[in-house]
């Protein structure tokens, strides 16, 4: 296999990693109710999870930057534009972003606006280098977004650096230890699942209980949605 070929597998096991540790929650949290991969309904589409309340969290999983650089806006220009447009459209979505590699300064950006109680204080509080990148942003979002403030996308918007996939990996089976009774049965029937939904596969049965899990739930897999739908097993 060349070189590129192994870099996109990576890159699919990263997302796969990622769909996993929310597919565990789904799997153990009544608050949330099914997990979709490679979605075909949102543009933000690595990762779908939606909650029991109605909010959908879209995942973009971006495994490393070139040469393991630091993300900069320029280089998710295209990811981040397409984020917006979700956001503007859909009032119940949140974007999360995903990679081994530092966000760098849209991270910074969106730190500083955790910190700001509203807009107005966001903007009248901006430093000479939070001026420039959120200027950056507000272009990037004015053909898809023009409505959407930069404050509000990053409210709504998480930059999350990961561990490296082993390590990925290994905290995954250290949750399947305090959950299932044969942790290695579960990961690899799980990791399986996961790479139907994306797929569009799975044939036989559309209702599918993953090995051992105590939480008294039941999982239902739409193959021709890639989605994971998960409810109460028994209803009070």
């Amino acid at each position: 296999m060349s070189i590129a070929g192994i870099r996109s597998n990576r890159g699919d096991g990263y997302q796969t990693l990622v769909a996993f540790d929310w597919a565990l929650t789904v799997l153990s949290d009544p608050d949330y109710r099914w997990i979709e991969v490679d979605s075909v309904s949102y543009s933000v589409d690595d990762v779908v999870i939606g909650k029991t309340d109605g909010t959908q969290i879209c995942c973009q999983c971006k495994k490393n930057q070139t040469h393991f650089k630091s993300w900069t806006i320029a280089n998710l220009a295209d990811e981040l534009e397409k984020a917006s447009g979700l956001l503007a459209n859909n009032k119940n979505a949140e974007v999360r972003f995903y990679s081994r590699d530092s966000f760098g300064t849209v991270a910074k950006l969106r730190e500083y606006a955790t910190t700001q109680p509203d807009e107005a204080s966001y903007l009248v509080n901006l430093s000479q280098e939070h001026q420039k990148n959120d200027a950056t942003l507000a272009t990037i979002f004015s053909t898809q977004a023009p409505n959407l403030s930069t404050y509000e996308f990053l409210r709504r918007t998480t930059f999350e650096t990961t561990h490296e996939l082993d390590r990925m990996e290994d905290l995954l089976h250290e949750r399947l230890r305090s959950i299932v009774s044969n942790p290695t049965a579960a990961y690899n029937a799980l990791w399986t699942r996961i790479d139907l939904l994306g797929g569009r596969m799975g044939g036989g049965s559309s209702s599918t209980s993953p090995p051992a899990l105590p939480d008294q739930r039941k999982s239902q897999n739409y193959p021709s949605t890639g989605r994971c739908i998960v409810s109460p097993e028994h209803e009070s």
